[in-house]
């Protein structure tokens, strides 16, 4: 093997060692960033967030939860209050009349596409929880890509489910209540999906 050879094989092998080895680093480092993102929404931080109403006393207008840490703006129709009972979500809401507003963050499958994720959640729901999905719209939420899906439960309970892809999360609300409350459901839906906003 002449000189001129050996030479173009050390330079080569030199050239994929120092390309694995930055490769390797690349996917460290995505790995680090993607789990301190993620470890950010496991635990919500709700040191930020804040609950207010529009309109005179006995006359709300409009509930609006805002939490800047996650960049969420929620604004519901009627006087909403803080769930009594602690959770894990960014944001319980209680209304009128046994209705429940939960904000929360998900991480169902790590693709750009947010019509996978619709898929994933809602087979979890009509496979774990029985329930029936009425309908599935492809939506945009802050000009970001979202579904707005529909389901029933045998419990004779609606709930809209508003999810949004800012990968590599998924934001949810959903919203649930009596599905016989058509005039609060009437409110609630004509919200939707523009209560949420996300910056």
């Amino acid at each position: 093997m002449s000189q001129r050879e050996k030479k173009y094989r050390r330079n080569l092998l030199v050239t994929v060692i120092v390309g694995v080895i930055a490769f390797a680093m690349l996917a460290v480092r995505t790995v680090v960033v993607l789990a301190r993102y993620y470890a950010k929404f496991v635990q919500a931080d709700k040191t930020r967030e804040s609950l207010s109403w529009d309109g005179a006393p006995g006359e709300i207008l409009h509930t609006t939860y805002t939490n800047p840490t996650y960049g969420v703006i929620l604004k519901l129709p009627g006087q909403w209050l803080p769930s009594k009972t602690p959770t894990k979500y960014l944001c319980h809401l209680v209304g009128f009349g046994g209705f429940h507003a939960v904000l929360e963050t998900d991480f169902p499958v790590l693709t750009a596409s947010i019509d996978g994720d619709a898929n994933v959640v809602a087979r979890r729901y009509q496979t774990a929880q029985g329930w029936t999905l009425d309908s599935d719209e492809p939506i945009r939420v802050s000009g970001l890509p979202a579904h707005l899906l529909r389901l029933t439960t045998p419990r004779g309970v609606d709930v809209d489910l508003v999810l949004v892809k800012r990968w590599p999360v998924d934001y949810g609300l959903s919203v649930s209540g009596p599905a016989g409350d058509s005039d609060y459901w009437q409110r609630i839906r004509q919200t939707l999906p523009q209560s949420l906003e996300i910056h």
